[in-house]
């Protein structure tokens, strides 16, 4: 998916990095800048629930310390630690080329995702995301429900268990 979409000087963000391996394979494809958001903090299993990913808040902060000093010298990489709908706010509409969300998988979360980052991509640019299938089935859900609000389709869906999506914004 990386490939087709050619991202060679694109701006980019991620919303949902973790330890930074999908950030590694991105900044191979020579983007212009990319922006890694997460809170990188435990959040509540209400609001987070079971997934492998939510960690205690003291080992969150070992694990932002390590993306830190793993994209430390990249001058392509900055860290938004922050919520992605307030950490949103410091991008501007229509500033992105492409934008992928893997954050908090349950529908209301993905929903409030898309959203909200859809209006920082600007128009040719994709929004993208990951866990189309498998287990999470509350980002497909949302994916679906985006799609009918906004108006677009998903364009893309990658063939493997833990599928990616990407919705092109219209020109």
């Amino acid at each position: 998916m990386l490939d087709l979409l050619s991202l060679g000087g694109a701006r980019c963000a991620e919303v949902g990095v973790f330890e930074g391996d999908f950030s590694a394979e991105i900044l191979k494809r020579s983007p212009e800048r990319l922006y890694l958001v997460d809170p990188w903090d435990h959040q509540d299993t209400n609001i987070y629930p079971d997934d492998h990913a939510n960690l205690p808040s003291a080992e969150f902060d070992g694990v932002y310390q390590s993306v830190k000093k793993r994209f430390e010298g990249d001058e392509r990489v900055s860290l938004v630690r922050g919520y992605s709908y307030f950490a949103s706010e410091g991008f501007l509409d229509g500033s992105l080329d492409f934008v992928y969300v893997d954050a908090v998988h349950t529908f209301e979360s993905c929903l409030c995702d898309l959203l909200t980052w859809y209006h920082k991509v600007k128009p040719g640019g994709w929004l993208c995301g990951h866990d189309f299938t498998g287990k999470y089935v509350g980002v497909k859900m949302a994916v679906d429900a985006f799609c009918r609000i906004s108006g677009t389709e998903v364009s893309l869906v990658t063939l493997e268990p833990w599928a990616s999506y990407g919705i092109c914004k219209d020109k």
